[in-house]
């Protein structure tokens, strides 16, 4: 038994060494997998006094800039760098070549993809994406302002006590409060309460201008493609919102321009109206008229008798509520003093439309355009 033992261990030891002995004589040669170098190393954003370097991170392919509060930017310019022998494409494949080409700008909130080629063809697709980092405070709004509201030194603020504000579309109106940054991308964000319909761009911001004691002042415009209706209102601004009065949008029929004396027009020209702080409705129809003045030389010494009093179309080329244009009537060339305002007027017919303040004159003559006293001049037809 004892034999059998020792037989059995030295058989499994013989084997055993055997394995060692093959092991140690083969040699296994294990591919070292190099990585591509299709990588984006540096993203930096050179059109702020501060330059801003990109934080890229190459696990999920992103480069996020972080943008500062204060910042006036509305597009991003950046200079970038890539692994040695890498290639930067367009979406459309087409190179950029980076020593002699700039990237193209990136405006303020977009987002972005960049392509990286390796030298072996590998590619690697970066997104760019920006954060805006915004100030510790607060943002908090004084109230709404406009020109009607304007008192004897300053302006005669709306805010969330006084209630729901009443407002025209197309019509300029200015907020108060620490906006901490002259920078006009902000968004209104509109949600209408009859609907729940969200708009971002029923509110277009002109410009954010600094007060004394740290106030701006933020000038906008209601769009005049606004639909009329009550609407909750959030302010979004460099990384911060806060909630505003809420604005009951109506619209008030335009009436002007008021033409100068070095207004011109030929017979035959398209001529364009554009609304001011108000809106056009739909307009039915669009014609001048001449009357008869009581002094001379108020039109040209060639104006037909029979055309005194008469409507002259206009046709109507386009209309929207900020702008009409119309085809000016063919009547003779020359000076037309408009002596009391009523030698030459312009005027418009508009249907009936819902949202307009009551009181708005539809179906009715109204003024369109009124040209100057001291001359409005037709010019002869252009050939």
């Amino acid at each position: 038994m004892n034999t059998i033992r020792i037989q059995t261990v030295l058989l499994c030891l013989l084997l055993a060494a055997m394995c060692v002995l093959k092991s140690c004589t083969k040699n296994e040669l294990v591919p070292y997998e190099r990585e591509p170098l299709n990588k984006i190393q540096e993203y930096k954003v050179v059109n702020n006094p501060q330059h801003m370097m990109g934080a890229i991170d190459h696990e999920t392919n992103t480069i996020k800039v972080f943008i500062p509060y204060y910042t006036n930017l509305d597009f991003l310019i950046a200079n970038m760098k890539l692994d040695e022998g890498a290639t930067l494409l367009r979406a459309d494949s087409t190179v950029i070549n980076l020593l002699e080409d700039e990237l193209d700008p990136v405006a303020i909130g977009d987002t972005v993809k960049y392509i990286v080629r390796s030298a072996e063809g590998q590619y690697r697709t970066y997104t760019l994406t920006q954060e805006v980092l915004p100030h510790t405070d607060p943002l908090a709004i004084l109230g709404y302002g406009n020109q009607e509201r304007m008192g004897a030194f300053n302006f005669e603020l709306h805010t969330m006590e006084d209630g729901d504000y009443d407002i025209n579309a197309n019509k300029i109106f200015y907020l108060f409060g620490n906006f901490y940054s002259s920078s006009s991308l902000g968004k209104f964000i509109l949600t209408n309460r009859a609907t729940g319909a969200t708009h971002e761009d029923y509110v277009r911001i002109a410009s954010v201008t600094p007060q004394a004691e740290n106030r701006y002042v933020m000038t906008a415009r209601i769009a005049s493609e606004a639909l009329y209706g009550t609407y909750d209102v959030t302010l979004e601004h460099q990384g911060r919102s806060t909630i505003l009065p809420p604005v009951n949008i109506s619209y008030k029929l335009n009436f002007g321009p008021y033409y100068s004396s070095s207004a011109a027009f030929a017979q035959g020209d398209t001529i364009v109206f554009d609304a001011e702080n108000a809106t056009f409705a739909k307009p039915k129809q669009l014609y001048a008229r001449v009357n008869k003045s009581t002094r001379e030389g108020d039109v040209p010494p060639n104006f037909p008798e029979d055309l005194y009093g008469k409507n002259l179309d206009m046709k109507i080329v386009s209309a929207t509520r900020s702008q009409i244009k119309a085809i000016f009537p063919d009547i003779p060339a020359g000076l037309y003093k408009n002596f009391q305002s009523n030698v030459i007027n312009l005027f418009a017919i508009y249907e009936e439309e819902a949202g307009f303040e009551e009181g708005t004159l539809f179906n009715t003559e109204v003024k369109i355009a009124h040209p100057s006293g001291l001359g409005f001049s037709v010019l002869p037809k252009q050939p």
